[in-house]
């Protein structure tokens, strides 16, 4: 229970941000909130992968090792990965926001008068 709630901590900041940020350069709110969402999952899949099987290498059972002393060097890489994944998640999230603020600062959206005719001119 408390692996989901970590797990679901850094979707509610990660909204907020983004929904500002697209609010201030006249774009599509829920939509850029939902990217992000988009991304820190997707971004945590991923990462969970590689952390997976880098961890899993490095946790070997050694010939002194007993059940519980295995089992306690498991459960606390199982923890390590978990966080250095949402980390990461998070971090890629946090590229993200800088590079669309960037981009958006760079070009940002033109008002399109729609009532003029592009022939009058």
């Amino acid at each position: 229970m408390l692996s989901f709630l970590l797990f679901i901590i850094p979707i509610f900041f990660v909204i907020r941000p983004f929904r500002d940020m697209a609010y201030h350069y006249e774009r599509h709110r829920g939509g850029y909130a939902f990217l992000a969402v988009g991304v820190y999952l997707v971004s945590y899949f991923i990462f969970g992968i590689i952390v997976a099987i880098i961890a899993s290498r490095m946790i070997e059972p050694t010939a002194e090792d007993t059940f519980a002393t295995f089992n306690q060097r498991v459960e606390r890489s199982y923890w390590v990965a978990f966080l250095v994944t949402i980390l990461l998640s998070s971090l890629t999230v946090t590229g993200l926001y800088y590079l669309l603020k960037s981009a958006w600062k760079k070009n940002p959206k033109r008002n399109v008068d729609t009532t003029s005719d592009l022939l009058d001119r």
